[in-house]
């Protein structure tokens, strides 16, 4: 029996092997009989055109993503070394030359135009690094005569691949753009609104990286040497609705003529990536998270992040983190809010004892003499008239708070695909049923969030107004409060689903200690 069984394991050994190099034989076969070469990797996706050396695709992947996203797309999307040669195109020297020659390894590839039929050699080094996004990318050329007229230029785009949204009413453009993005210094951005606008970055301003980006994700290029001009522009609108998604960026090479037997290198580090805090702070682009806040707003940002990705560590549900947060945040900010409702109540009680007496100077009384006389009212009763902003000192502390969250739930990558009860992203609206038919500000859906978070903000208010007024609502505050709630509906509708759901956790939250406090008053 154990001979049998010696000799069942020694034939699944040698199938195995034969598998092994059956596939790796056919795996060699079609790349080398394809007119395409592919580089995969956890992170990227990378396809190459044989004949013509062009990128055909650069596809991202993330394990937060159920689908690659493609930057590089052919024939949509594309970056690629374009323009002239001694008056010709580049296309025509390739064409003189029989086509590009390619060597490739596991992780280089070059592509090379060299023929005695041409003046030059022309070669591409593409260097890819293992679970990464970046890659290297030189040019070389070296020339066999005199050469003039030469006008290089690296393509990039239209736009790295993002799509317009439909349905999402008047936000649709802020969940989907395309920007230029570059750093001479501190990182800035510029968006084209008008099809006819061209932005120019002139090479004195030394840019130290240069690209495009999108709301989740980037493609830039790095260089050790110095950028030549670039120029941010659209050729053809081909998105109506939002026509950044059409702009394009060209890099001119530094380089106009060159001597015979001479040889010029232009040299670039890749970053095509997610905009996810751990890839861009290995590739050190991590300033370009939260980039158009202020230093002290963007410090809050990146603190809250980093309490929200530690407590997701331990829930694995970005929604119930989420909820987490807001209760944390409630009980830090809890002894101001406290405060401030204590001031807000105290205040106003104590109106409702000044106000008759100040109605009464105002009616017997005029100038100076009517002044003085407030003024005693406000010395008797130990307050001024300024007492009436200290219960706003809980709101001034959570409006930096609002700010933080609101770019922080909007930029997080991971909560792109991440869904919560019936919400599909947390980073889009919550889309509770569609409409049917798309109608104008709301856009297809009804959002069911921003009913909740506005009828909790709504409740929260008036219980604490009536137990600060002994029950006594004016109609006017109830008109206030009403016209209060609607904006608040407006303004969070089209927000995203993440937002949406920290705002309305908090007001449960404060709506439950108002609750807590009356009954804690009637006992």
């Amino acid at each position: 029996m154990q001979i049998k069984n010696s000799e069942d394991k020694n034939l699944m050994h040698v199938i195995r092997i034969i598998l092994f190099w059956f596939t790796l034989f056919w795996t060699f076969f079609f790349i080398s009989t394809s007119n395409s070469y592919e580089y995969r990797s956890d992170r990227l996706q990378i396809k190459f055109d044989k004949e013509n050396a062009k990128l055909l695709y650069w596809k991202v992947l993330n394990d937060s993503m159920s689908l690659p996203h493609e930057l590089v797309k052919e024939n949509k999307s594309n970056f690629e070394l374009e323009g002239t040669i001694d008056g010709h195109t580049l296309e025509y020297w390739a064409q003189n030359a029989g086509g590009w020659n390619i060597n490739q390894n596991l992780d280089e590839i070059i592509f090379e135009l060299k023929s005695d039929n041409i003046p030059f050699e022309l070669k591409k080094y593409w260097k890819f690094y293992p679970n990464s996004y970046q890659a290297d990318l030189s040019f070389e050329l070296y020339t066999k005569k005199n050469l003039k007229n030469i006008d290089l230029h690296l393509n990039l785009g239209p736009g790295i691949g993002e799509k317009f949204i439909d349905g999402l009413g008047i936000s649709g453009n802020t969940y989907s753009f395309t920007e230029f993005i570059y750093n001479t210094g501190n990182v800035q951005t510029k968006k084209i609104e008008n099809k006819d606008e061209v932005f120019l970055l002139d090479k004195i301003e030394n840019p130290k990286w240069v690209g495009l980006h999108s709301r989740y994700f980037l493609f830039i290029l790095k260089t050790n040497d110095k950028f030549s001009d670039i120029k941010f522009y659209i050729n053809n609108v081909v998105n109506e609705k939002n026509i950044s998604l059409d702009s394009k960026l060209k890099i001119f090479l530094p380089v106009s003529s060159l001597k015979k037997n001479n040889k010029h290198i232009s040299s670039f580090q890749l970053f095509g990536g997610t905009k996810t805090k751990s890839d861009l702070s290995i590739s050190s682009l991590d300033n370009i998270l939260f980039e158009s806040l202020w230093s002290w707003m963007r410090y809050i940002v990146l603190g809250i992040m980093t309490i929200l990705y530690w407590i997701n560590s331990f829930v694995f549900n970005w929604g119930i983190s989420i909820i987490i947060l807001s209760i944390l945040v409630r009980i830090v900010i809890h002894p101001i809010a406290k405060k401030s409702m204590q001031s807000q109540q105290e205040f106003a009680k104590l109106q409702n004892i000044i106000q008759p007496q100040i109605k009464e100077i105002k009616k017997n009384f005029k100038g100076g003499e009517q002044s003085e006389r407030i003024l005693n009212i406000y010395e008797k009763y130990n307050t001024s008239p300024l007492a009436s902003f200290k219960p706003m000192l809980g709101l001034g502390v959570q409006i930096p708070i609002f700010i933080a969250l609101f770019h922080l739930l909007g930029q997080t990558f991971e909560l792109k695909e991440a869904s919560f009860l019936w919400i599909e992203s947390l980073a889009a609206p919550d889309k509770f049923f569609s409409l049917g038919r798309e109608l104008p500000f709301f856009g297809s859906y009804f959002n069911l969030l921003p009913v909740l978070m506005s009828l909790t903000n709504l409740l929260s208010i008036k219980i604490s107004s009536v137990s600060s007024t002994e029950g006594k609502t004016p109609f006017g505050q109830n008109v206030s409060l009403g016209l209060m709630t609607l904006g608040f509906f407006l303004l969070f509708y089209s927000f995203p689903s993440g937002m949406v759901l920290y705002w309305t956790m908090a007001n449960i939250l404060h709506l439950t200690y108002c609750l807590f406090t009356i009954k804690k008053k009637s006992v």
